[in-house]
């Protein structure tokens, strides 16, 4: 559906008109820092909330909580819904670090 395909393209490339990098830069990588958990397989509405959170400034607690709150005060409902979708269909990478 276009949701998800909407929530690829900004994990893939951000949207450097609202200040979004792309998600997968830190969260997708397999040799990500533990500070960058994967984002793969999570539940949808985990996801959304999560993103909710950091835009409203109420979301931190790490060391790098701020990148967050900065990248999602760019996303809007329809962004953070499709971007959720995309990550919980998409699968958890292996134990061995493979899809």
């Amino acid at each position: 559906p276009a949701l998800i395909r909407r929530g690829k393209e900004i994990a893939e490339r951000g949207m450097r008109h609202a200040g979004v990098p792309a998600c997968l830069g830190c969260h997708g990588r397999q040799d990500r820092s533990p500070f960058y958990p994967s984002l793969a397989g999570q539940p949808e509405r985990y996801i959304a909330a999560q993103l909710g959170l950091f835009r409203a400034g109420k979301r931190g607690g790490t060391r790098f909580g701020h990148l967050m709150a900065n990248a999602a005060k760019g996303l809007t409902d329809d962004d953070i819904r499709a971007l959720a979708a995309y990550f919980s269909r998409s699968a958890a990478p292996s134990a061995t670090g493979t899809r």
